[in-house]
């Protein structure tokens, strides 16, 4: 046997394996000596069509010649049939039937050919020829077929899941592609077909082509879009034009969308913790100036009114800068813990014993025209914080409640577990975890939505000015974000308030 020189590699390429499948000795002799002859490498014989199922993968052919018509008249078709299931060889039946319903039925396994007996050597090279190039084209195709459908695959489960929106709409604003989540973003029900619809049905805003191009230098630009249902939705759009290459012109507009709704309020919130924080660190050194100077003129006030009678006017007058002296000292008091630093996560302790202990001071500070209902777990609620900042900020929202009750009320307390994970209905703001979930609710007057936009801002109040300093709230404010905590207030004017207080749980 010869065999070719591949002079790329230098090296001699392996001749192709066939197996023969005949229970006709004659003629697997025959075609045992034609193969050879035609540089064929024939690595095994057998005789029936059982045999080939069992043992045809010991030999490891390219190519399986087969007889159709052995212990039974159909008997190559039935192993052919067997084998196609397990492998894609190309296989190659031989009869010595001219018989057409036999060809027919032949077909119906797929081969690679079909030769009618006696074989002559140069069909035979032709046949499996061809064989081997229709079985290494429909190799490729079937290779292909996968890797698109990989592909596919790939795309559609980015497609679908993708946690952002995107969108592909021509000129005129036609959908031709949107994924679910802009869909949902765009509170389109579930389901409801969008392809071919006009964008400006559903995003109620003056939607031109340029507004979805990136600005000059910009990759990206942000808007608003009004959706049918009025609700405005906050956007950064990241998009790009197809073009036309022959003409130019452009045939779709496609790109991504970003719901900024989130991000403006953790961007409102970091502006906010900045003001609060030159605020505060203003607050503290203007008040331990004045409270020096406080002191200084209270004890001089107080050593004047030691000297003189008690019925002059001069001990009425320093009576009256004592009252004042002490009255801005509360307030100094009141600037010093609000910028006070709190030490951040210092301690471990129990929520819900927290709140326990101090259930006679709370009772003590509303009075007794309003009812205070309790609602504790039986299960510790373990939390990182200052204990005496906690204790803080529990009594400035029962002092608030108190006085938005002056004529009685019910002050709830509330504390539990709760779970941001879609179980409970926590703001979206809270990132995932398990939380303390403290929650405060007064039978009051309410607020108004202006009031609640300004409730935490210093020296904010509705208040009498001698009667509240507008720090209160600051204060809490403050201790919850210490102890990595987040604040929550619901109100309408004559429904009370609701302050939800939520704190991760070790």
């Amino acid at each position: 046997m010869t065999h070719t020189i591949d002079k790329k590699n230098n090296q001699a390429k392996r001749p192709k394996r066939i197996l023969i499948i005949d229970d006709d000795k004659n003629q697997q002799r025959l075609l045992r000596q034609m193969l050879k002859n035609l540089d064929y490498d024939v690595v095994g014989v057998l005789g029936s069509g059982a045999a080939a199922v069992e043992q045809w993968a010991n030999f490891n052919p390219d190519l399986i010649l087969m007889d159709i018509i052995m212990e039974t008249p159909d008997a190559g078709i039935e192993a052919g049939k067997k084998i196609g299931s397990q492998t894609t060889l190309p296989i190659i039946y031989l009869t010595a039937s001219e018989d057409t319903a036999a060809l027919n039925r032949a077909l119906t396994t797929n081969p690679q050919g079909y030769l009618v007996k006696p074989v002559t050597p140069p069909a035979l090279k032709a046949a499996i020829e061809v064989s081997f190039v229709r079985y290494k084209y429909e190799k490729q195709m079937m290779d292909y077929r996968e890797a698109l459908e990989r592909s596919e695959q790939l795309f559609r489960g980015i497609f679908t899941n993708l946690q952002i929106g995107y969108f592909r709409v021509r000129p005129s604003m036609t959908i031709v592609l949107m994924n679910p989540f802009l869909a949902q973003l765009l509170d389109v029900p579930p389901g409801e077909e969008l392809i071919g619809r006009n964008l400006r049905d559903i995003v109620a805003s003056d939607l031109h082509p340029h507004a979805f191009l990136p600005l000059t230098g910009s990759d990206a630009h942000e808007m608003t879009w009004k959706l049918s249902s009025g609700v405005l939705l906050p956007v950064k759009i990241y998009s790009w034009p197809v073009i036309n290459s022959k003409n130019g012109e452009i045939v779709y507009l496609e790109g991504t969308v970003e719901d900024m709704t989130r991000s403006n309020i953790i961007r409102d919130q970091l502006i906010h913790a900045q003001k609060m924080k030159v605020i505060s660190m203003l607050s503290g050194r203007v008040a331990h100036e004045i409270n020096n100077s406080l002191t200084s003129v209270l004890g001089h006030a107080e050593l004047i009114i030691s000297k003189v009678e008690p019925e002059s006017k001069i001990n009425k007058y320093a009576n009256s800068v004592v009252k004042n002296s002490r009255r801005a000292s509360n307030i100094i008091t009141q600037l010093l813990s609000f910028s006070r630093e709190w030490p951040e996560n210092e301690y471990s302790f129990d929520l819900v014993k927290q709140v326990l202990n101090m259930l006679d001071l709370i009772r003590h500070l509303i009075g007794s025209s309003i009812e205070l209902i309790m609602e504790m777990p039986d299960y510790p609620l373990e939390v990182l914080g200052n204990p005496r900042a906690f204790e803080q900020a529990l009594l400035n929202i029962a002092m608030n409640a108190r006085d938005a009750m002056p004529e009685g009320g019910v002050f709830t307390i509330k504390l539990e577990k709760a779970y941001q994970d879609g179980t409970d209905a926590l703001p979206k703001t809270v990132p995932a975890g398990i939380y303390a979930q403290l929650i405060l609710i007064d039978s009051g007057v309410g607020m108004t939505q202006n009031v609640k936009k300004h409730l935490f801002d210093p020296f904010f109040t509705t208040k009498e000015q001698d009667i509240s300093t507008g720090l209160g709230l600051s204060v809490v404010q403050r201790i919850v974000h210490k102890m990595n905590g987040h604040i929550f207030v619901e109100s309408e004017p004559g429904q009370g308030a609701q302050f939800q207080l939520l704190f991760p749980v070790l």
